[in-house]
């Protein structure tokens, strides 16, 4: 099964195409009643406390001792892991047994944004960021704009860079070509809308300063 296709399908599309994996795990929860609780522990063990990028490693493993089925069990908690979460559960629930679905039910109840969390640091690499924080400061006298920007990886390291707009132009520059050299990534369709609209809405920024700039220099009176 190509598990990087079906985390980009919608998720009624991919619940089908785990239609298969779904009825075998049913079969197991149901003539294995203690699977469900034994899962629950590891989960409260790992997921407890707060997560970190080893905290998923034990619940990888923990819930593919329990199934028995290799990597197939694991990897469809790992689909549901996602930040459509409700979605995903809503689809795979209609595809798998009364026990499975009342099984992954609680487990999104008590651990689904922890189970995120854990599998998103799990699977990026440390130093990629996690989150990043901007303030843009306007100096109208001067006509210069100063840019704050926090970056904060996963492995909580931390970076503080102060740009002007051009400094920051050039960057975004340097940055898409190194992009261009990877256009063929696994990206989500709505990774590339959010390119696509962020980059409509600059340049219609941009145009729209050209015409205030343009109409300024119209209306002043020409030196003798």
């Amino acid at each position: 099964m190509d598990w990087n296709a079906l985390n980009r399908l919608p998720p009624e599309e991919g619940a089908e195409a785990l239609t298969e994996l779904a009825g075998h795990m049913s079969d197991l929860v149901s003539a294995n009643p203690e699977i469900e609780v034994k899962l629950m522990d590891v989960l409260e063990r790992n997921l407890g406390s707060s997560v970190d990028t080893d905290t998923y490693t034990p619940v990888w493993y923990g819930i593919a001792a329990l199934f028995g089925i290799g990597d197939d069990a694991p990897r469809l908690f790992a689909w549901l892991s996602a930040p459509d979460q409700p979605e995903r559960l809503d689809a795979i629930v209609g595809h798998c047994g009364g026990d499975l679905a009342r099984l992954l039910r609680s487990v999104v109840a008590l651990h689904g944004q922890s189970l995120q969390d854990a599998y998103r640091r799990w699977r990026e690499y440390p130093g990629n960021w996690e989150a990043m924080y901007r303030q843009v400061y306007v100096d109208s006298e001067r006509n210069q704009t100063r840019i704050d920007i926090k970056i904060v990886t996963y492995d909580e390291q931390r970076l503080d860079l102060t740009l002007d707009a051009r400094s920051l132009l050039l960057m975004i520059s340097r940055l898409m070509n190194s992009l261009t050299l990877a256009a063929s990534g696994p990206f989500a369709e709505s990774e590339l809308n959010e390119l696509r609209d962020q980059s409509g809405a600059f340049w219609e920024a941009v145009s729209a300063a050209e015409d205030s700039q343009a109409q300024v220099a119209e209306g002043e009176p020409t030196p003798t």
